[in-house]
């Protein structure tokens, strides 16, 4: 077991991102080494699959990239999601309707 409460996790390549009940962001080395490192801003949901940053959907469902390793230097990105998964070449995302969409944004 890892220490530590979450409410949504996901993986990158070489830290893990997650967010906890209070929306608050924190990383960790995907070797588990060291300890979860709080990452300044407020996430409900928080994706680590893009190539180059990070994304995540605020509680206001507001959409925000942050470039790998993320230190908190957030770039809002237009639209709205409730949540949203990065891939390799594409944002995915589900708005509060829960329509689908998908974006090309350079990851």
């Amino acid at each position: 077991q890892v220490p530590g409460k979450l409410k949504q996790i996901d993986g990158g390549y070489n830290y893990v991102y997650g967010v906890n009940s209070n929306n608050d962001i924190y990383s960790l080395p995907v070797d588990g080494s060291g300890s979860w490192r709080q990452i300044p801003g407020k996430l409900k949901h928080v994706s680590a699959s893009g190539t180059h940053s990070i994304f995540g959907a605020a509680p206001d469902d507001s959409i925000w990239r942050c470039l790998k390793p993320c230190i908190g230097e957030w770039e809002k990105i237009d639209g709205a999601l409730k949540q949203c998964d990065a891939t390799i070449n594409g944002l995915y995302g589900v708005n509060s309707g829960d329509a689908i969409y998908r974006s090309a944004l350079g990851l």
